[in-house]
């Protein structure tokens, strides 16, 4: 089964202080994660993740672990 969703995660680590504007972009990261599958399975997957330019916005492609491919348009 593939359930796939976009979200945006709330955080941050650091050694000194910083100061930010509440909704202002810190860092920008994607993560993509594959459940049940073997370390090799995933190496290789992760070698199809690719960030797709678009004039309105980025999307994300890559392999699903079952076949086939999946895209995701970023936040």
């Amino acid at each position: 089964m593939t359930c796939l969703s976009a979200d945006i995660l709330y955080g941050s680590v650091g050694a000194h202080e910083q100061r930010f504007k509440a909704g202002d972009p810190v860092v920008r990261r994607i993560v993509v994660f594959f459940a049940e599958v073997s370390p090799e399975k995933t190496a290789a997957l992760a070698k199809s993740v690719r960030v797709e330019e678009r004039p309105q916005r980025r999307v994300l492609h890559f392999k699903l672990s079952e076949g086939g491919r999946a895209e995701v348009p970023l936040l």
